[in-house]
C-alpha cells in the first residue's frame, strides 16, 4: 500500500523518474570510458526494471498515452533486442550440443564495448524521455470521442474498406508477376513502397476507434492484423534456386504497435491489459512459426540441407529471432571498436537523407548494409545486407563524437514531435500510433532511419488528410 501511495503521489510530478533516469544514465557514460564487461549484465537487469516501472508510471498516471513517446519504445526495443535476447541465447544454447550458431560471436558481444553503447543509448533514450514526459504531465489532457454511432461506423468500415483493396492489391502482385512488374518502376515504384505506410495509418485509425467502441470492432482488427501477417509471410518464391521474399520485421512491427496503441487507448487497469499483452505474444508466435513454416520447411530448394520439417522450423525461428541478430550486433561492436576512436569525418552527414532525391540526382544511396557486411566479412562473397543499428553509422562516419551528435540530434526532434503530437486534436494521436512502428526502429542504419521515417509520413498524408475531412462526421476533442 505504501508503494501504490508513493506512486499515486508522484503521478502529476515525473521527477520520481526522471531523476534516477539521467543518473542511471550518466552511469553507462563512465563505464563506457572505463569499461567493466562483469557489470553489464546487471546494468541490462536494471534497466530492464525501469522499463517497466516507467511505463507503470505512465499507464497508472492521467495520461497513459504518454507511453507512446517514440524515444521510450526504441530505447525498450534496443534493450530487449541487442541487450537482452543475446545474454538469452547464451543460456539456451548451453542445452544444444553442438551449438546451433557460432557461439564466438555472441561471447565477443556480450561484456563488450559496443554492447555498453548500446546499453548508454538505451539509459539515455529513457532519461530524456522522462524530462519530456515531465513538461507533458501538466497539460493534463484527456480525450473524449462523441458523434453518431452510424456515422463512426461508417468511419470504420471506410478505412476497413481502403484496407481490403490494398489487401487485394498484394495478392494480385505475388499472383501474377505480370500485374507486379507495374510496381517496379516508376510511379508504380512509389504506389508500392506507400502501400505499408497507408496500412499503417488504417490500423492506427481503426485501432482508435475500436478503443472507443469496443464490440466486434476489436475482434475485426484482430482478424485484418492476421490476414496481412499471412499476406507477406507466404509470399515466397523460389527463383535460381533461392528463396525470394520480402521481409516480414516491419510489418510485424505495425501489428504489434497497432495493439499496443489499442491497449493503452483502452487502458483501466493493468489486469485489463492482460488480454491485450497476451495477443502480442500471440501474433509474435504465430508470426515466428509462420516464417518457419512458409520460408524454410515448405520450399523445396535444389542444395537444401536434409533435416526434418520440425527441425526446419526451429531452425528458421532461431535464425530471425536470434541469428540474424547476432549478426547484426557482432558487425556492431567490430564498427566501434575500429572507428571509435576517429577524430575527423563528418557527424552531420545525416543531414543530407532529408533532402528529396528530386532535388539532388547524385544524392548517395542511404542503403548501406552490404557496405558494412564487406567491412565487417570482407573474406565472405555473398550480397547479404547488415543492419547495424542506428548507432554504428555516426560512429562509423565520425567516431564517438559523431554518435554524440546523432544522439542529441534524435533526442530534439523525437521530443519535439512527441510534444506536438500530443498536444491537439486527435488526430495527432492517430498520426503517432501510425509513425511509431518507424520511430521504434532500431535496426536500421541512421540516416535511413531519418529518411524513412519523413518519407512514410508523406505517405500517409492522403488518408490523414481525408481523415480531417471527415472528422466532421465524429467530432473527437481533447477534454
Amino acid at each position: 500500500m505504501k508503494l501504490k501511495a508513493l506512486l499515486h503521489e508522484n503521478f502529476e510530478n515525473s521527477v520520481f523518474i526522471t531523476f534516477p533516469a539521467i543518473i542511471f544514465w550518466l552511469i553507462t557514460i563512465a563505464f563506457v570510458f572505463f569499461p567493466v564487461p562483469s557489470a553489464q549484465i546487471f546494468l541490462i537487469v536494471l534497466l530492464s526494471f525501469l522499463s517497466v516501472f516507467e511505463a507503470i508510471i505512465d499507464l497508472r498516471s492521467q495520461t497513459p498515452y504518454l507511453i507512446l513517446s517514440p524515444l521510450f519504445f526504441l530505447g525498450t526495443f534496443a534493450l530487449i533486442s541487442y541487450c537482452c535476447l543475446p545474454h538469452i541465447f547464451v543460456f539456451i544454447e548451453t542445452f544444444h550440443e553442438p551449438p546451433t550458431y557460432d557461439i564466438t560471436r555472441t561471447n565477443s558481444w556480450i561484456g563488450s564495448k559496443g554492447e555498453m553503447i548500446v546499453i548508454q543509448f538505451v539509459a539515455f533514450c529513457f532519461a530524456i524521455n522522462g524530462v519530456v514526459t515531465k513538461l507533458i504531465f501538466s497539460r493534463k489532457q484527456f480525450l473524449k470521442l462523441e458523434g453518431n454511432y452510424n456515422n463512426f461506423r461508417s468511419l470504420f468500415f471506410g478505412t476497413l474498406a481502403i484496407l481490403t483493396f490494398i489487401f487485394f492489391l498484394s495478392v494480385l502482385r505475388s499472383f501474377s508477376p505480370a500485374f507486379d512488374q507495374q510496381f517496379s518502376v516508376g510511379i508504380g515504384r512509389q504506389v508500392a513502397f506507400s502501400l505499408e505506410p497507408l496500412i499503417s495509418i488504417c490500423f492506427a485509425i481503426m485501432a482508435f476507434l475500436a478503443a472507443q467502441k469496443r464490440g466486434p470492432y476489436l475482434l475485426i482488427l484482430v482478424l485484418i492484423i492476421f490476414i496481412f501477417l499471412m499476406i507477406h509471410i507466404t509470399d515466397v518464391q523460389v527463383v535460381e534456386g533461392k528463396l525470394v521474399y520480402n521481409t516480414v520485421q516491419m510489418p510485424l512491427l505495425i501489428c504489434i504497435f497497432v495493439l499496443i496503441f489499442y491497449g493503452v487507448l483502452g487502458f483501466k487497469s493493468l489486469r485489463q491489459s492482460i488480454p491485450v499483452l497476451t495477443l502480442i505474444f500471440v501474433v509474435l508466435i504465430f508470426t515466428f512459426t509462420c516464417i518457419g513454416i512458409f520460408r524454410y520447411a515448405k520450399p523445396d530448394l535444389p542444395n537444401a540441407k536434409t533435416a526434418s520439417f520440425i527441425e526446419k522450423v526451429k531452425g528458421g525461428i532461431l535464425g530471425k529471432l536470434f541469428h540474424r541478430q547476432l549478426n547484426s550486433a557482432y558487425c556492431l561492436n567490430v564498427v566501434i571498436n575500429t572507428h571509435g576512436k576517429k577524430t575527423s569525418g563528418a557527424p552531420f552527414y545525416f543531414l543530407m537523407s532529408v533532402v528529396p532525391r528530386v532535388l539532388w540526382s547524385n544524392k548517395p544511396n542511404l542503403s548501406r548494409g552490404y557496405e558494412m557486411h564487406q567491412f565487417c566479412w570482407p573474406k565472405e562473397q555473398n550480397t547479404y545486407s547488415e543492419l547495424l543499428t542506428i548507432l554504428a553509422e555516426p560512429v562509423y562516419e565520425a567516431g564517438l563524437f559523431g554518435l554524440v551528435i546523432a544522439q542529441g540530434f534524435l533526442a530534439i526532434t523525437l521530443s519535439c514531435l512527441f510534444i506536438f503530437l500530443m498536444n491537439g486534436a486527435p488526430i495527432r494521436l492517430m498520426v503517432l500510433g501510425a509513425l511509431l512502428p518507424y520511430l521504434a526502429h532500431f535496426q536500421q542504419h541512421f540516416a535511413l532511419y531519418l529518411a524513412n521515417s519523413l518519407k512514410m509520413f508523406l505517405f500517409m498524408l492522403p488518408v490523414i488528410l481525408i481523415l480531417m475531412l471527415l472528422s466532421m462526421m465524429v467530432v473527437a476533442r481533447w477534454k
